[in-house]
Formats: structure tokens, sequence, C-alpha cells
């Protein structure tokens, strides 16, 4: 099977972008379409800080020129207890739900990412499927700040399945880190998920004044540099919270073999309803 490939021609390649190399830069960005002023409105300007960290964390992903973008998302579509990747067609999908048909995204699919990582999967009794490439309009609002930042390469996106738990993020994390070593090139990867969805009346979710904890804990392990503590925040408090990014950073720290550099919060906003934060997860010195 022939991989997707970008169109144009390709910038010279980063030192340690052969076959072995390790996962590139990472990233934390939300999936909120409320970002866009084009399905906000007036209200978008509550949360510039947010869009403005996401413009910039997106420049500085495409700056480090990577062959491929991984992305894991836990709004893409969903199927038992498989991990989800397309391998042929384009990653593509809109705001049109949202009143904003003009936000969009359309990415080739990576095919030897996924099925090279099927088969890594596999050799870990980790289940995947192929799924259809075409997005839902959260991982859409994330990507979109992508390809504003110039990205039209060669992208995967990752889907989780309806129920999991430590071990198997951590075995899918490890299948796409040896995928990644065989590889040509260098890979950036991105973690889509957002923070509380009941900070106050109002919210997505219902409100309860104990669920915005969740923030301020997962706002302190990215402050310190050690996202590993995300993943040691109790359920009931994830559940009560409603939030959706741990699982995928779980994913990806494991896919960095637990070893992140340089992560960093770079922004937290809550005005919109929903904790809003984006990160650096890891730094590997290309910019």
């Amino acid at each position: 099977m022939t991989p997707a490939r970008r169109p144009g021609p390709r910038p010279p390649p980063r030192s340690g972008s052969g076959p072995g190399a390790a996962l590139g830069p990472a990233g934390l960005l939300p999936g909120a379409p409320e970002l866009y002023p084009e399905v906000s409105g007036g209200r978008a300007r509550l949360a510039d800080a947010t869009a403005k960290a996401c413009r910039e964390l997106a420049l500085r992903l495409v700056a480090s020129r990577p062959d491929r973008l991984l992305v894991v998302s836990p709004h893409a579509a969903r199927r038992g207890g498989a991990f989800g990747l397309s391998s042929l067609g384009r990653a593509a999908g809109d705001l049109a739900e949202h009143g904003a048909p003009g936000v969009a995204v359309d990415l080739p699919v990576d095919s030897g990412l996924a099925v090279g990582a099927w088969a890594a999967a596999e050799e870990r009794n980790v289940a995947t499927w192929d799924r259809p490439p075409a997005l839902d309009a959260r991982t859409v609002a994330a990507l979109a700040f992508l390809v504003e930042a110039g990205w039209a390469g060669p992208t995967s996106v990752l889907s989780l399945p309806l129920a999991t738990g430590p071990h198997e993020l951590a075995a899918c994390g490890r299948a796409l880190r040896a995928t990644v070593h065989t590889l040509a090139g260098r890979t950036a990867a991105v973690a889509v998920g957002e923070g509380c969805r009941s900070v106050r009346p109002g919210s997505p979710g219902d409100f309860h004044p104990e669920a915005v904890l969740f923030d301020r804990r997962a706002g302190h392990a990215l402050l310190d540099g050690d996202p590993e503590d995300l993943l040691s925040i109790e359920r009931p408090l994830r559940e009560l919270a409603g939030e959706t990014l741990v699982d995928p950073i779980a994913v990806l720290l494991a896919a960095l073999d637990g070893a992140p550099r340089g992560t960093r919060l770079t922004s937290y906003e809550n005005a919109l309803g929903t904790g809003h934060l984006v990160a650096i997860l890891h730094d590997d010195g290309t910019n």
C-alpha cells in the first residue's frame, strides 16, 4: 500500500529524521469549535488567549518541518474495544454543524503509518480497526489551527476505544512508538482534548463546584513539567469534570517512552464554560 504524500516539494530533512527517529514535537490542543468567531460570534473574544496559544503551538509544530502528523483524538469515531486509524482517503471535515462550513480541513491520510501501526499493535495484542477518514467537528476545530499554520501533509487521526484503561492506552502508545521508529522522516503529534465541562452554571456539563479541581490539578501537572501526574488523577474526579484530555495524553506519553522534555502549559481559560488547556507536551529541540 503506497503512503499518501504531501503535495509539492519537501524541505530538507532535519537531523534525526531517518528510520529509527523518535517521535518529534508534541502538543495539546482543545477540540473546541466555540473558539472560532464563525461559531460563537463576539463571545469568542472571551477566549482570545486560548486561540492565540493554539495558533502559536500550531506554528511551532509546523515550523519543526515534520513529514507527518499524528493526532490522538477522543472525539474521532469509536468502535468497541479497538483503536482506529484510516488507511485510505482524506482526513476531511468542517464545522458546518456549528454554522461555520468555512472552517474546514482536508488532508491526505498517512497509509504507511496506519499499516505499520496495525502490525505493531497486533504484536502487542492491541485491537485496531480501519476507521472511515471523515472527521468530527471537535477534531476539525483542533486541526484547523494546524492547517491555518500551513500544514498540508500526511495526517493520521487515532480514535480511542469506547472503553479503555491505562494498560491498553500504554500498549497502543508503545505500538505507535515502534511504528514511528520504522518510518523515514519526522513525526509530530497532537493530543486533542478538553478539561472540565462543568466549570459554572450554563457550562456544557452539569455544574458541580468540585469539578473544576480537575483543571487545577491538570494545569499544575503541565506547569510543573510532569504530565505523568495527569495519569494519577482519580477516575471519579475525571468523570465529574467530563474531561477528555487524559487518555490522548496517556497514549502520547507511552509513545514518548514516558520521557517527554520541555513540557509546559501555555494557556488556560474557562470563560466559555469549558476548561481549555493548551500545552507543549514534548519539545524535541527543533525550534
